[in-house]
């Protein structure tokens, strides 16, 4: 029976669009719910966001949505955010924002710290000193610890250091800018597999030789630490190495660090050793700002250091005393075509090859060259011949034509990356007064760059 003067077509419609109504009110509630406004995929996957409302510095679970944390203590609130995800590890957001921390926070469980990014000292993702604090105490962690990026540590010159890192093996900075310290940027102590990327070390340390952008290596050690596209700029020294091994700068800047810009130390009573350290296509310019004296772009002193390879780097400047100072020490140091412009090197290490060094770029004093080295010396300059090499994809053998006028005493082979030329070899029988044959262990599928450098 119908409704009178309503035909059954037209209920029928009629409660249809009602539950069309219903449902899509429904769909914008839920949808409304799970949207924070603001909020960005990486909100939406977080632990916790921290954000800034007023004076309050405000935790905010990134599971219930719950405001967890309100204080205006910026440290405290970050501590307890840490702590919180201490059992599981997670994602810590931190919105854009000024964070003036008071106290030091204490980090000893799996988590990332991602902000926003920073587009000057007051515009962005900051956390901003306002004592004499070590901001982050990173310790204990074991593996796969910790991340850091998009970020900016603010010293504004009150903060004794930005990082501190005791026990901690394989954690990722990305994008971190730490700023005006007055001792250290950041502190490696038995650190293992860290990777820095993109990372600026700015107007830290910037009171003497002795401080600077990173202290690797004491008082415990570092070992295979790569420094990849990153900036070291007027610090006091740009890094210091002591007590490490397998340290990596790729495609870095070193410039205007008011002392030396890298150095590498030795002390036996100490224990420190700075061994397998490259340096690969990085700029150096005008550092030793303050012009001191015995200050270098890069400087390896002592005895106990050993195996650097410095290769396919630019030195511009004549602030320093020497572009590149290799001390007594036994192990090899290794120069590959290095850009001079400005101060020259000096060389009196007992071991190692100068690849593509011209006379022009040694300090004389340095001449003639120790007997374990390889390259040139007084005598060797105009005996030699040198070279890039291409050998096409999918062949094993290339040639090269020198130009010694006899069969070579002696060929270096790099990749000019600072490591093993992928492992080719000269083939002696193939070689004479015009050739050189070099050979790779099998075919490669792309084309094979190789330096080349030959001695009569």
């Amino acid at each position: 029976m119908g409704i009178k003067g309503v035909s059954r077509t037209t209920i029928v419609l009629s409660v249809a669009l009602s539950a069309i109504i219903i449902a899509s009110a429904l769909i914008s509630v839920v949808y409304g719910a799970s949207q924070d406004s603001g909020a960005d995929p990486s909100e939406l996957s977080s632990s916790y966001i921290i954000f800034k409302e007023g004076s309050s510095t405000v935790a905010r679970n990134g599971t219930s949505g719950a405001i967890d944390f309100r204080s205006d203590n910026s440290s405290f609130v970050f501590q307890r955010v840490v702590d919180q995800v201490k059992s599981t590890g997670g994602l810590i957001h931190v919105k854009p924002g000024i964070y003036l921390m008071t106290a030091q926070v204490n980090i000893t469980s799996r988590c990332v710290i991602q902000g926003e990014g920073y587009s000057n000292i007051d515009t962005g993702t900051i956390l901003r000193a306002v004592n004499n604090i070590t901001m982050f105490n990173v310790y204990s962690m074991g593996e796969w610890g910790f991340g850091m990026r998009s970020i900016m540590l603010d010293g504004d010159n009150k903060g004794n250091i930005g990082i501190k890192v005791d026990f901690l093996n394989r954690a990722n900075f990305y994008d971190v800018m730490v700023y005006d310290w007055k001792e250290w940027g950041v502190v490696l102590s038995n650190a293992t597999a860290l990777n820095f990327n993109g990372c600026k070390f700015m107007k830290n340390g910037a009171i003497s030789a002795a401080t600077g952008g990173v202290l690797l290596g004491d008082p415990g050690y570092a070992f295979a630490i790569t420094f990849d596209s990153c900036q070291f700029d007027w610090c006091g020294v740009g890094a210091i190495l002591r007590m490490v091994t397998t340290v990596t700068f790729r495609s870095c800047i070193i410039e205007n660090c008011l002392y030396s810009g890298i150095r590498g130390q030795s002390d036996a009573s100490e224990g420190w050793w700075a061994q397998q350290v490259y340096f690969l296509e990085s700029y150096f310019e005008e550092n030793n700002v303050i012009g001191s004296s015995h200050r270098r772009d890069i400087s390896i002193e002592g005895p106990h250091c050993g195996y650097w390879t410095i290769s396919n780097c630019i030195f511009i400047g004549f602030k320093v005393n020497h572009s590149i100072a290799a001390d007594w020490m036994t192990g090899p140091i290794n120069i590959e075509n290095p850009r001079i412009y400005g101060s020259p090197i000096y060389y009196i290490a007992e071991s190692g090859y100068l690849l593509g060094v011209e006379a022009r770029d040694l300090d004389p004093s340095c001449l003639p060259l120790r007997p374990g080295v390889t390259g040139l010396s007084s005598e060797l300059f105009g005996n030699e011949d040198h070279g890039h090499l291409i050998i096409p994809a999918n062949q094993t053998i290339a040639y090269i034509n020198h130009s010694l006028g006899s069969k070579p005493s002696a060929v270096i082979l790099t990749s000019g990356t600072g490591g093993g030329a992928v492992n080719a070899w000269v083939d002696e029988t193939e070689t004479d007064r015009g050739r050189i044959a070099v050979c790779l262990p099998k075919p490669s599928e792309t084309p094979v760059s190789l330096y080349w450098v030959a001695y009569r």
